[in-house]
């Protein structure tokens, strides 16, 4: 029996959890995905957050950063990791303000900053709240993403906790989801299907 990775624990537990679940599911403007992600709820299992913080740290603490920064939805996860480093956090509200009025904590310019999230579907760094951080000091240069729904491979300061195409292969590895699902997913993501 192989050995069970920190990978195999966290979509363990994202499962228990319905963090992570598969069907068929409104993704906005008349589009559908097969996978839908309830990361908000992250804070209502201290457990599954836990995790998530023990599979970060060696990875946020390589990279040297003064500050995370996070929107609403990465809060949770951002506060843990801060708690768990030492590392000040700073947040977005998402209002769509000026950063000086957008960002909650304290900054100041010059800051190597990770911005931590929870989905990593596409260029996290250009988001405009992110770019606005970038105007008032918080330099980011790494993101950290729980989950990478790209499918694509991750380069330079950008990692996630688990990759969309790891979840799909471990639960249809385990029975948790039919082949078909996962195939459904493979083909969302523009990916072959592995036999």
């Amino acid at each position: 029996m192989p050995e069970r990775t920190q990978v195999d624990t966290l979509l363990d537990l994202f499962a228990e959890a319905g963090l992570l679940q598969f069907g068929d599911f409104d993704a906005g403007g008349g589009r559908r995905r097969p996978f839908l992600t309830r990361f908000e709820l992250l804070a209502s299992y201290p457990d599954v957050l836990a995790a998530c913080v023990d599979a970060a740290e060696a990875r946020l603490r390589a990279g040297d950063y003064v500050r995370l920064l996070c929107d609403v939805a990465a809060l949770p996860f951002g506060v843990a990791l801060a708690l768990r480093t030492g590392i000040p956090l700073v947040y977005s509200r998402g209002v769509g303000q000026p950063p000086v009025d957008d960002l909650v904590g304290a900054y100041d310019i010059g800051h190597k900053t990770l911005l931590v999230t929870t989905v990593l579907d596409g260029d996290m760094l250009a988001l405009p709240w992110v770019q606005g951080a970038r105007r008032v000091g918080l330099e980011t240069a790494g993101v950290l993403a729980l989950l990478d729904a790209r499918g694509l491979a991750l380069t330079g300061d950008t990692a996630a906790l688990v990759h969309l195409t790891q979840a799909v292969d471990n639960y249809a590895a385990q029975g948790k989801i039919p082949v078909g699902q996962a195939a459904a997913v493979r083909a969302w993501l523009g990916l072959q299907s592995t036999p």
